[in-house]
């Protein structure tokens, strides 16, 4: 306003001056109007990436799928953090360019057909493989030896996680005998051919009896991060079901020994019941507690469901040994 008064006083007879003075005015003018707008933009990025910031510290280590990070992102921008006019893509390319947030792949190495060869996740801080792990199936828990680490039951981090997502439920009416027992146990167990790797770890995701998520619950570890895996009681009847997922008969053994103290023998008997097994592993869960070194009355609780078939630990065992107490086909040596 000042220039346009001061400029409008110039005479006709200097309009080239006018000119020339008007236009420089002009220049200078729109030149601090772009600098003021350039100075507000940066500042207006630098609040909502301090806010972004502030927001990120009040949450332990986590594993974000795009899925995930979109209704964070709609949510950050109703509560007014981020601008209304910061599109999806750049808020993921500053987050990333700012190190807020890290990219990370998990490749299929697995045997069977899958459609799918990569998974792209999204990290904050440097969350544990369990949750990587998990962040691939929704609804998915930690099972077998994962979870036998989680309850302090083995002591070597597993470089193989087992994630385990429940299949739909199934009608099995066929009925127990010993031929069929036999037949089963003299074959390899079967085993889940998917297969991730990411860093040093691998995945299995298994496909497991449909139980209604029966005994699985929220563990939280050192870092603040919540995983779900199986309780105790139903980690220590999987590991008995599936030892290949377990570390073999020999840490199974050495799991039950470490549980004894702490270990529900009723609740192991619910839990069987509730899984509805067709097989009797009972007797194999009976025998391993009296390696382990369970009293009587503990054991008693199991021999009390009948032991009414010869059974076996393990599958595919090539030098057995029997014992007769349990009816149950062991490894010599064990």
């Amino acid at each position: 306003m000042y220039i346009y008064l001061t400029l409008s006083l110039i005479s006709r007879s200097d309009e080239l001056c006018y000119n020339s003075v008007l236009y420089d005015g002009l220049y200078i003018y729109l030149t601090i109007i772009q600098h003021t707008i350039v100075k507000k933009m940066k500042r207006t990025q630098k609040d909502w990436a301090s806010e972004f910031r502030i927001y990120l510290r009040e949450i332990p280590p986590k594993v974000f799928s795009c899925v995930e990070l979109e209704p964070l992102f709609d949510n950050l921008r109703r509560r007014k953090i981020l601008p209304s006019r910061l599109s999806y893509n750049k808020f993921l390319a500053e987050v990333i360019s700012r190190n807020m947030i890290n990219k990370t792949n998990i490749r299929y190495v697995g045997k069977a057909n899958s459609r799918r060869k990569e998974f792209i996740r999204y990290t904050y801080k440097s969350p544990s493989s369990f949750s990587i792990a998990l962040s691939l199936r929704s609804r998915s828990y930690l099972s077998h030896i994962s979870a036998l680490f989680l309850h302090g039951l083995t002591e070597q981090p597993p470089e193989t996680i087992i994630v385990n997502k429940e299949q739909s439920a199934k009608n099995s009416s066929n009925e127990l005998t010993q031929a069929g027992i036999d037949r089963a146990f003299k074959k390899a167990a079967r085993q889940s051919n998917y297969i991730w790797a990411w860093k040093d770890s691998r995945f299995i995701l298994l496909n497991g009896k449909q139980t209604g998520d029966f005994g699985v619950i929220n563990i939280k570890i050192d870092t603040g991060e919540h995983l779900r895996a199986t309780n105790l009681e139903r980690t220590l009847v999987d590991i008995v079901v599936r030892p290949s997922y377990s570390g073999g008969v020999i840490e199974i053994v050495e799991a039950y020994r470490r549980a004894r103290k702490v270990l529900s023998t009723k609740k192991i008997v619910q839990i069987l019941k509730r899984l509805d097994y067709a097989y009797p592993y009972h007797q194999s869960i009976g025998f391993v507690m009296e390696r382990a070194g369970f009293e009587k009355q503990q054991l008693d609780l199991l021999r009390n469901e009948g032991i009414n078939f010869d059974f076996y630990l393990d599958y595919q065992i090539r030098n057995k040994a029997y014992d007769d107490t349990w009816r149950l086909y062991f490894p010599k040596g064990l």
